[in-house]
């Protein structure tokens, strides 16, 4: 369909032009015809950036990718939209914890690599572009999008990571923040720097309305329960 993507600002990013306005019908039909087969094309060389985009993605498949090949290097490579296999991941609704694990054990820098968004766009009352507001962003950053949880620049630490404790005061079940800690590899035996208390004692202190999250506390203590001792 020639028309499919006309005016879909997030992928011209990857031809640098954001704003379309300008453009000629013809133009723009060629925009998403160029739109359209490069999606098509989008993963013919990074076969990792494919399975992690799958919907239909199982970790027996995932283990057996890793396992079999050499990818650290595989896994820092990028489309071009600049994304990586764990930003795909990160995408994907059927993802598990223990996938995210996978892959950030097996690249752990992964985690901070940046790609750049379009995260919001300003359209006029006929549907022009009048502004698009870009955004680079880690794998944790995409996947807290995608879940529609809000942050700011506080909630991570120098080194472009999720504290523990912002994502503890986000209202997150235990299933996410487990996603979390997995793509981030927090260390749940270490004590806050300031505080003094492992992440369990955190969890504790941390409500969202006035209320903790049991299973969260119960699930960070049995890490070691010499910690609770």
């Amino acid at each position: 369909d020639d028309e499919a993507f006309i005016d879909c600002f997030t992928l011209e990013l990857r031809i640098q032009q954001v704003y379309t306005n300008s453009l000629t019908w013809e133009q723009k039909h060629q925009r998403s015809r160029e739109t359209a087969r490069y999606l098509t094309q989008r993963f013919d060389t990074l076969l990792i950036l494919k399975i992690c985009s799958d919907a239909n993605i199982t970790l027996d498949q995932l283990t057996s990718l890793i396992i079999d090949n050499n990818i650290n290097h595989t896994l820092q490579q990028t489309d071009d939209l600049g994304m990586t296999a764990l930003h795909c991941l990160c995408l994907n609704p059927n993802a598990s914890p223990e996938m995210f694990k996978l892959l950030a054990n097996a690249c752990p820098q992964a985690a901070i690599m940046q790609a750049e968004m379009v995260t919001d766009v300003d359209i006029d009352w006929i549907g022009r572009l009048i502004d698009a507001t870009r955004e680079m962003v880690t794998p944790i950053k995409v996947w807290l999008k995608m879940k529609g949880a809000s942050y700011n620049n506080n909630d991570f630490n120098d080194e472009g990571h999720l504290t523990l404790d912002a994502a503890l005061q986000k209202g997150f079940e235990w299933h996410d923040l487990l996603t979390i800690m997995n793509i981030q590899l927090y260390d749940l035996g270490e004590q806050n720097e300031i505080s003094r208390l492992y992440p369990f004692m955190r969890a504790a202190a941390a409500t969202v309305n006035g209320l903790s999250n049991l299973e969260i506390i119960y699930q960070l203590a049995m890490y070691d329960t010499k910690l609770i001792y």
